[in-house]
């Protein structure tokens, strides 16, 4: 499985003087490939809501083509209708679980996401502070009420929230350190779930669909981001000074990349993104012209994958990096002086309300970009290369 290297989050430790740093983290291979970049969140949802129900879209097909029933002499289209809609309905249900999970990884997470998690010890703790010993509870949050609560009366999120809540204002140590717990966690499995080092991880058993059912795969890369990009980005409630980053890519897969040969790859894993750990040779490889061209089957792949799981090319906060560089030129993009969190010259400090018009604004912007790259033909012939942030274990 992967993991998340150490000595990328150096800042986050303090190494005594006899004790040895991180040992060097395998390098990474650069891959030539057609691709068309996508949000992760959406893409890892939606793959999972397609696994889930192709079982039960597959026999309808079967019951609709070789059947002599009603549903069989329904029209194409209409069958394609209920199947779109069966689609949408369990996206509602795989997205919200994996928004979480990469708001822990990118450390932006709400407090009370983590209460989710444990929808157990989080009902229970509720019961104590809210029931059981309920003028507390209802002190704390200053809540109007004769009696203890009625759990019927609370969903629970709203269960999260009011124990999140709570423990803070009790300074629950305990509380505290579980949660931490939990994060800390949840960001480590956002990392082994989408590991493609092997056959065992959610996304590369989802690659494997991916790959049968459109002859596509992922890509996919996680970063760090820089101290710069930190500072200028807006935070309402950023948890790590390390602030991460997941790049998802559709790719064709076979054609315009091929692995190094068997000796160049790290022994313990079959990524073949990262070389030998212990490999200090210089990286060639010849490329075959011809394998670079696409057919129309080809690109019929990407429009097909795209159109199924609803998928759009997708603006990338890291591709960010290049243009806050200049942030406060005179010829710097406006849009970006009004997302920019830090102070600038001339400007006034920000605060918490400035901020949270900011991080509306960087939404804007986001939107504005992928509305930019829906515009251009893709796939588009790229050279992608992993970062150091998380490697092969």
């Amino acid at each position: 499985m992967c993991w998340l290297h150490p000595d990328v989050i150096r800042e986050e430790y303090e190494y005594l003087d006899d004790e040895d740093p991180p040992p060097p983290v395998p390098r990474s291979l650069p891959q030539l490939a057609w691709t068309v970049p996508v949000n992760v969140v959406r893409l890892a949802a939606n793959l999972q809501a397609y696994s889930n129900l192709l079982p039960a879209v597959t026999s309808l097909r079967l019951i609709h083509r070789f059947g002599d029933g009603a549903l069989s002499k329904l029209p194409q289209e209409v069958l394609e209708m209920v199947i779109d809609e069966a689609q949408r309905s369990e996206r509602v249900m795989t997205l919200p679980q994996v928004k979480k999970q990469y708001a822990c990884f990118r450390g932006i997470c709400e407090n009370k996401q983590h209460y989710n998690f444990l929808p157990s010890w989080t009902s229970e703790r509720w019961s104590s502070v809210f029931v059981d010993n309920y003028h507390l509870g209802l002190d704390l949050l200053e809540i109007d009420n004769d009696g203890p609560l009625d759990p019927k009366d609370y969903t629970d999120d709203q269960k999260a929230d009011m124990v999140a809540r709570a423990v803070v204002e009790m300074s629950d140590d305990d509380a505290m350190e579980t949660i931490d717990e939990i994060h800390q966690d949840t960001r480590t499995e956002w990392v082994d779930s989408l590991c493609l080092c092997n056959g065992t991880s959610k996304m590369a058993i989802l690659n494997k669909i991916l790959k049968e059912y459109f002859g596509l795969e992922t890509v996919i890369f996680h970063e760090t981001l820089t101290a710069p990009m930190v500072r200028f980005l807006p935070s309402l409630n950023r948890r790590e000074s390390n602030v991460r980053y997941t790049s998802a890519f559709l790719v064709l897969g076979s054609g315009t990349f091929h692995a190094p040969t068997n000796g160049h790859v790290t022994a313990s894993h079959t990524n073949p993104l990262f070389m030998h750990d212990d490999h200090h040779l210089a990286f060639r490889q010849s490329v075959d012209p011809t394998k670079l061209l696409l057919s129309d089957n080809q690109c019929q792949r990407f429009s097909k994958a795209m159109r199924i799981l609803d998928l759009t090319p997708h603006f990338h906060l890291t591709q960010m990096e290049s243009s806050i560089a200049s942030i406060a030129s005179p010829t710097s993009d406006n849009s970006l002086l009004e997302i920019c969190d830090f102070q600038l010259p001339g400007h006034p400090e920000p605060t918490f309300a400035s901020r949270r018009v900011r991080a509306k604004k960087l939404k804007a912007y986001s939107r504005q970009q992928n509305q930019e790259l829906s515009k251009l033909s893709w796939p588009q012939l790229q050279l992608l290369a992993a970062s150091d942030t998380a490697g092969p274990n």
